[in-house]
């Protein structure tokens, strides 16, 4: 009442906002017959001028007019489909950045190409973001030919790294049948697809490629552009309902699944506790249907410890010792996998696999995967294949993918209900448009009059034409709930709906919120005999066609809420899909095909001839079209045994794609080797049709699978029978859309070329859709679709999407829900109250199928999905205010890995010159400056680590096994003595030997093993006990070997320490090492050197060498403060680094730093994740304590994260030296395996794996060929006077010829063919 009182006062705000836009769509519909003189060409260059303009400054606000009305033009003149004027109005709101709510039916994908169309002028990208991967292709490709005919670009991006381009003139080989927006993808890289004006993709694909895009190791793997602009289709379900499950890449954990398996054993067959709060407990657990949340009573848990073989109850353990906290991650999981998450209503069991049901939608989410081991759980549970777990190797919630965009907009049905989470969330604001007939009425553009009735309470409104007095338009009628004691009669009302409504002959849609609440219903109208057709999540893959036909006369249609998201419910059915069915009821199927087939090729043609003639469904023309199919095969077959697959392909394709065998033959062998990108890029530079790509891949396919199944006389029906049952079935789908459209020359065209398709099948299809007309006019008579919720859902959202169902563009149609007081809804928020109210009293004689009707009912539902909604909005928001702080982090490092990776200015050797600093500095700090400071926090550390508070004692074994490389004189200590002293005074007693290290010099040779760990101190000691294996030249080798290492040690001691010590000092330090090591080696006898006593000797060689360069270093090393040995080893390594570069190449040497920085990031970041997400878990225990868990996770996360970045920079220093002479190996392994596959592949061979054993072997992809042979193109020629007269060394792609080699194209050479060499005569 206050909000209609205040609306009178102020007025109405989205009228206010309506109004403002219409002087914009009148500026649009100026422009319209102006551009609709202009031809194709000239639309296009508008395009252009559009893009200069904007590039010289002028915004795209003053430039929205125009490219509206362009869009409008090309629309009408590609897809016959003109932008209603509240398209308009919401293309110009979204392109301010708002969410508008527009009506089922609308034309929200119309609608998207204005704003994609305006913002992609900026040549910085858009994408348009759908929900499946069908609606992303259908629709891209169905909007593209808009964009095309303007002269922008669309590509489309999906699962299994599908990446394609759309353009007209492509068609997907063997696809030329099917429909016309999905066979115009051409197939493209990847980054292509991005850069690409416009992009179609669902939201996952888009996630994921920033997510890998941030894991890549060179630019040539990152794919995606700056994020601009984005346009969501069904933007709440995008944004709020697959919100909830984070983006996330895994890699395989160390858990194994038996651990789940055993605890789902362990938790089956307990009881659930059904006493009051101060009673005593009567069952194992006890469930918070609000939270919904599982815990054990104490019932409970004295059972599980005896299940849980670990647990000795009689010794006195427990579940919640600290020695088991391990098991309560396995039975916390088991427990709700169990109690919590039912089959048929949160996920389903297809194919032995456990695939999650959307709460929201309703549909599957393959792919996804519950977190923290709750997937395992379930796995377990049902008995299917535990997976591994895994370990997140990279995520990020889809709420702060798309914050990242500059701009963001959205489209759908209903969004008001969540404009606080789009505003609080996204900072979206929501705009409620009116449909087109809601603008057609107020704007009074028909003159329509409005009349009101009442039909069982409920407002019903048509819209009149006054001259006809006939009805044009409709309002949905809304019927008041109806509310039951139970669910079984709740049912039972719902059967007596249908019953009711059935008998009237409307079409009815029942929406259930599960997949076992659908199966439910289905049972019941089966027992009434009320034929119907179901889909939930079981059978989604038939979505489209059942909801298309779902609004026939008396149609039954039960549905779980994803109903036809996408997909319009047209009254009387629709025609194409009803064409298709009757089409599918007179032709046979693909079995009936089959045994025709078998049939012919076991027992003979006659036979198989008698068998078509009997059958009212096949055609003795079958026949002959596999015989005709069998005979190209076999044809093939030889051919491909004469020259070999490659040889075949080349053959056969060089003339439809008009290229010379040679480019073809290079083509094939690209594509036979995995290289199907850079086949593309070769037939582009020749400009050639890509499509040659697609058509290998097919082909080899099938002359493959007919190799391995030729001989066999069955296994060949089947292959045949589906070739042929393929063809046949685009061809029907080709048919019913050429009649549909009115082109029946094309319709004539495909009946003739394709065999068994019916002469009369034109105008059979004709009658279908003018009784499909008919039965519209009848069922809208009849009232239209009336839909039938089973249940409320939590979401206000969902229920409205449902109703939206019906009334679709002003036709007639109505809505009832049905609820009872055990709903889910109603349970959780007072039900159980509410009916044991309801059992006492005059209501306690109520019948049960009579329904409730009591205004504090209706207060129930509304107050409770509103509080629902309020939780999973405070829960949304919750996740989003956790991973805000590691967003912040995660945007850090992604910036970090970008720069570099991409910047040219970035220092790579700065960067690790900065980590080599770090880490010498802390050494010198730590070992020389401030020895005795830094082992006085080790052993704190220590101490602490192995400190039990609660019994006040501390692990001396641990803390001597721990400090026993830093004090080594440790284990002379009395350890019994030592575990009787307090922490402080244990300290002090082992202080004591540090001093000790000091004073003999101890922390010198502690430093020296600590830098080893990271710098090539020292060459390795030469092994003379090998000598023992020489017959010959022992004390050569052996006088070779000390020369060699000398020459190693005085090097690496001038390079180290010569240059900060005194040079009079220096040689008598050298002169004594030296005088050492020679008698090492003169002590080394060779005489009686045998394999028995090498080891020994060496042994004792060894040791006085390692003696006599250990003094040497000491003895140096003592020489010099803390400054210059800073600067000795930044020296050291600064020479050490510069021997590297140029030994391997400036270019190469460049490339290590950057992987060795990349991968020293991603390592610390993978186990940063890991361990944020156990604090994540942990963090919850701190409000016990009295604080705030997000204040702690936030205090705590940043520590970490600092230590990560520190972690970082050790695990580059560990890692310069000990990786780069590995890199420098690699590339040398690369250099080679590309110069063979290269010389292999001129030659005429293919390096190929061998099939049984290890390794690679040569193989010849096509077979010798002599010049006096016939060449293999077929020209019918001699070799040696076809292409043995100038035959290619190699198919080079032009672009990846030098400059200045390349050559214009002649005659004897046609554009973009390979050089040739001559080959060598065979004698």
């Amino acid at each position: 009442m206050f909000k209609k009182l205040f609306s009178k006062i102020v007025g109405d705000s989205n009228k206010k906002l309506i109004d403002s836009l219409r002087p914009i769509v009148g500026e649009v519909a100026e422009l319209e017959a102006q551009l609709q003189q202009l031809s194709d060409e000239a639309l296009k260059a508008k395009t252009a001028v559009l893009r200069e303009r904007h590039e010289a400054g002028e915004p795209l606000e003053e430039l929205l007019p125009e490219a509206y009305a362009l869009v409008r033009e090309a629309s009408v003149r590609t897809t016959g489909l003109r932008h209603y004027d509240v398209q308009i109005m919401g293309g110009v709101l979204m392109h301010r950045g708002e969410v508008v709510e527009m009506r089922t039916g609308e034309g929200k994908t119309l609608v998207a190409t204005l704003p994609l169309f305006l913002n992609a002028l900026t040549g910085r990208g858009v994408h348009l973001v759908t929900v499946n991967e069908y609606l992303a292709r259908r629709d891209g490709g169905w909007m593209g030919n808009i964009f095309y005919h303007l002269g922008l670009s669309v590509a489309c991006i999906g699962p299994q790294q599908f990446s394609a381009l759309y353009d007209p003139d492509y068609v997907n080989p063997g696809a030329e049948l099917e429909d016309e927006r999905l066979v115009h993808w051409r197939p493209c890289t990847r980054q292509q697809a991005y850069q690409a004006d416009i992009t179609y993709g669902i939201s996952s694909e888009f996630g994921f490629d920033y997510l890998r895009d941030n894991m890549a190791t060179s630019k040539e793997r990152i794919v995606q552009r700056d994020l601009h602009f984005a346009v969501i289709d069904e933007v709440d379900n995008v944004l709020i309902d697959e919100a909830r499950t984070p983006l996330i890449i895994s890699g395989p954990a160390p858990r194994s699944g038996q651990d789940y398996l055993r605890f789902a054993d362990y938790v089956r067959r307990l009881r659930e506790n059904t006493a009051e709060e101060d009673e005593d407990p009567n069952g194992h657990y006890d469930i918070d249907e609000k939270s919904r949340s599982i815990s054990l009573t104490e019932m409970g848990i004295a059972e599980i410890e005896v299940r849980i073989p670990e647990i000795d109850h009689d010794a006195g353990d427990s579940l919640y010792d600290p020695r088991f906290f391990h098991l309560t991650y396995y039975l916390d999981n088991a427990l709700r996998a169990q109690y919590l998450f039912k089959r048929d209503v949160h996920y389903v069991v297809q194919d032995g696999e456990v695939i999650i049901v959307d709460d929201f939608t309703g549909r599957l989410m393959p792919g996804r995967r519950y977190s923290d081991g709750l997937h395992e759980a379930i796995e377990a549970k049902e008995g299917v294949s535990v997976r591994r777990e895994t370990v997140t190797v990279a995520t990020i919630t889809l709420q702060n993918y798309f914050r990242l965009y500059e701009k963001l907009a959205g489209m759908t049905g209903t969004a008001l209900t969540d404009a606080e989470e789009f505003n609080e969330i996204y900072e979206l604001g929501v705009a409620p448009l009116p449909t087109n007939v809601q603008d057609i009425v107020e704007t009074g553009r028909l003159n329509l009059q409005e009349r009101r009735d009442k039909v069982e309470g409920a407002d019903a409104i048509v819209y009149v034409d006054p001259q006809r007095g006939e009805p044009v338009f409709f309002k949905r009628i809304d019927f008041a709930d109806q509310v039951y004691a139970t669910v079984g009669a709740k049912d039972q009302a719902i059967i007596r709906e249908v019953k009711r409504i059935h008998e009237n002959g409307r079409p009815i849609l029942v929406g259930t919120t599960s997949v076992e609440h659908s199966e439910v219903i289905d049972r019941l109208l089966k027992s009434e005999g009320i034929p119907h057709t179901v889909l939930n999540a079981k059978m989604h893959q038939s979505e489209a066609l059942v909801v298309a036909q779902a609004g026939r006369k008396k149609a039954v249609t039960i549905s779980t809420n994803m109903a036809g998201r996408g997909t319009d419910i047209l009254l009387g059915g629709n025609p194409e899909g009803l064409a298709a069915e009757m089409i599918e009821k007179q032709l046979f199927d693909r079995l009936q095909l089959t045994q025709l087939a078998v049939r012919l090729f076991e027992e003979g043609e006659e036979a198989a001839r008698a068998q078509a003639q009997k059958s009212p469904k096949l055609a003795e023309v079958l026949v002959d079209e596999l015989q005709r199919l069998k005979a190209k095969f076999d044809d093939a077959l030889v051919e491909i045994e004469r020259v070999q697959m490659i040889g075949y392909l080349a053959r056969t394709l060089q003339a439809p794609y008009d290229l010379d065998y040679e480019q073809t033959l290079h083509v094939v062998r690209l594509v036979r080797g995995g290289m199907l990108g850079e086949a593309r890029v070769y037939l582009d530079e020749l400009n050639k049709d890509v499509a040659l790509v697609d058509d290998i891949v097919r082909l080899q396919g099938e002359y493959g699978r007919y190799q391995t199944v030729h001989q066999d006389p069955k296994a060949t029906a089947h292959f045949l029978a589906e070739m042929l049952f393929d063809i046949h079935f685009k061809a029907r789908a080709a048919l019913i859309r050429a009649t549909l459209g009115g082109d029946e020359a094309e319709a004539r065209k495909i009946l003739d070329t394709v065999p068994g398709l019916p002469a009369d099948m034109i105008s059979k299809i004709k009658n279908v859709i003018a009784e499909t007309k008919a039965e519209q006019k009848e069922v809208r008579k009849l009232g239209g679709l009336h839909v039938i919720g089973s249940e409320r859902h939590e979401s206000r959202r969902i229920d409205n999407q449902l109703r939206g169902r019906a009334a679709r563009q002003g036709d007639p149609g109505s809505s009832r829900f049905f609820l009872s007081l055990e709903d889910d809804l109603m349970r959780r928020f007072g039900g159980e109250r509410l009916k044991a109210w309801m059992s006492r009293g005059v209501l306690a004689n109520i019948p049960e199928d009579m329904p409730l009707e009591f205004s504090v009912l209706d207060r129930i539902i509304e107050s409770s999905q509103e509080r629902i909604e309020g939780y999973n909005f405070d829960m949304r928001k919750n996740i989003v205010e956790y991973d805000d702080v590691m967003n912040r982090q995660r945007l850090a490092i992604y910036n970090e890995r970008r720069a570099i990776l991409l910047s040219e200015s970035f220092d790579l050797a700065a960067k690790i010159d900065e980590a080599f600093a770090t880490a010498i500095a802390e050494l010198v700090d730590n070992y020389i400056d401030r020895y005795i400071p830094f082992v006085r926090s080790e052993i704190e550390r220590t101490i602490n680590d192995f400190s039990t508070d609660a019994l006040d004692t501390i692990n001396i074994a641990g803390v001597f096994a721990r400090l026993r490389g830093l004090l080594p004189n440790i284990t002379e200590l009395d350890r019994a003595k030592m575990a009787e002293l307090q922490p402080n005074r244990l300290t002090e007693q082992l202080l004591t030997l540090a001093y000790e290290n000091e004073e003999k010099g101890l922390n010198i040779q502690q430093l020296l093993q600590a830098m080893g760990r990271f710098l090539p101190l020292l060459a390795t000691v030469p092994n003379l006990g090998s000598l023992a294996s020489r017959r010959t030249g022992q004390l050569q080798a052996r006088d070779n070997a000390r020369r060699e290492y000398l020459v190693q040690v005085e090097e690496f001691y001038n390079d180290f320490l010569a240059q900060q010590i005194d040079p009079t000092q220096r040689t008598k330090i050298w002169q004594e090492a030296e005088e050492k090591l020679l008698q090492a080696f003169g002590q080394f006898s060779v005489d009686g050197l045998t394999i028995k006593n090498a080891a020994s000797r060496q042994l004792r060689f060894r040791l006085a060498v390692d003696a006599a360069v250990r003094e040497l270093l000491l003895t140096s090393l003592s020489t010099l403060d803390g400054d210059q040995l800073v600067a000795a080893l930044r020296s050291y390594i600064t020479k050490q680094q510069n021997k590297w570069r140029e030994r391997i190449g400036e270019v190469e040497y460049q490339n290590f730093q950057r992987l060795l920085l990349l991968d020293a990031i991603d390592r610390e970041w993978r186990d940063y994740l890991t361990a944020v997400d156990d604090l994540r878990r942990e963090v919850g225990l701190e409000a016990v304590g009295q604080r705030d868990p997000k204040v702690q996770y936030k205090i705590r996360s940043a520590e970490m994260f600092a230590n990560m970045r520190q972690n970082v920079e050790r695990d580059v220093v560990d890692r310069f030296f000990r990786q780069v002479a590995s890199h420098q190996a690699y590339v040398k392994q690369q250099e080679a395996e590309v110069t063979y596959q290269l010389k292999a592949q001129e030659a005429g061979f293919q390096v190929v794996k061998r099939e049984q054993g290890k390794g690679v072997e040569l193989r010849r992809d096509v077979p010798k060929v002599g010049r006096n042979d016939l060449c293999p193109c077929g020209s019918g020629k001699k070799y040696k006077h076809c292409h043995g007269s100038n035959a290619p060394t190699t198919a080079v792609s032009p672009a990846a010829q030098p400059a200045a080699n390349r050559q214009p194209p002649s005659q004897s050479q046609p554009k973009g063919q390979p050089p040739a060499k001559k080959r060598p005569s065979r004698r």
